[in-house]
């Protein structure tokens, strides 16, 4: 498959539930859905509820669930890839980060997708600065 017949496939993907991509389920799945993909990049989505598992009364999601937000989504985009080839997800592991930062304590009920993604890519950058 060429690179362009693959990258297409994955666009195809775009828009369908984060569970439809990796082994995680409730409670631990905490991804919506699948927003953009092509080769070497993956936007997704979440919405902050206090049903979630790690919310925090009168506060929200504590930061540092941003690392398994992005971990999450590294797992969509491998689940996505996969499925492109005809495979199941593949299972995989985030071993830890020693310089995850953020500007804020917590992921708040009414943060917009907008500004989660600028938080995390803030903390993305950081990281890749090491």
């Amino acid at each position: 498959m060429s690179e362009i017949e693959f990258s297409k496939l994955l666009k195809k993907l775009a828009g369908m539930p984060a569970s439809e991509f990796v082994l995680h389920r409730e409670p631990m799945l905490l991804l919506d859905r699948l927003i953009d993909i092509e080769p070497g990049y993956v936007l997704c989505d979440w919405k902050v509820l206090e049903s979630n598992e790690f919310f925090a009364p009168g506060y929200g999601v504590p930061a540092y669930i941003g690392v398994e937000y992005m971990a999450q989504s590294i797992a969509v985009y491998a689940g996505a890839c996969a499925r492109v080839h005809g495979l199941f997800p593949p299972l995989g592991f985030l071993l830890g980060t020693r310089h995850y930062q953020t500007t804020i304590q917590y992921f708040e009920l009414d943060v917009t997708t907008k500004d989660k993604l600028l938080l995390l890519e803030t903390a993305l950058y950081k990281l890749s600065a090491y």
